[in-house]
């Protein structure tokens, strides 16, 4: 799976922009939570949102270079043994111009 970064990053800064927008009106507060003051707000987030949440956080976590894919590659070219297919660099290009995946 791909996860593309500016993409995920602009569907927060909507949804984000969109909440603001709305204010309370998108927490589902009853009316005399809205009128008090300083009290609290009881919000309840699905089971499918906290995995989401603790997926993406796994993902922030993860290094984005793999050390050891880095070694091995590096090894190889060291070796001279590290070759690289022309037709198969292209099609991934064209692959990648067009949105394919």
């Amino acid at each position: 799976m791909r996860i593309d970064r500016p993409t995920q990053q602009q569907a927060t800064e909507l949804y984000n922009q969109r909440v603001q927008r709305q204010g309370l009106e998108s927490l589902d507060v009853p009316a005399d939570a809205k009128a008090a003051s300083g009290s609290a707000v009881d919000v309840r987030i699905s089971q499918r949102s906290r995995e989401l949440q603790r997926a993406h956080e796994l993902v922030q976590q993860a290094p984005d270079v793999r050390q050891d894919r880095v070694a091995a590659l590096k090894a190889q070219i060291d070796a001279g043994t590290y070759h690289v297919d022309p037709a198969l660099v292209a099609k991934k290009m064209l692959e990648d111009m067009r949105g394919d995946f």
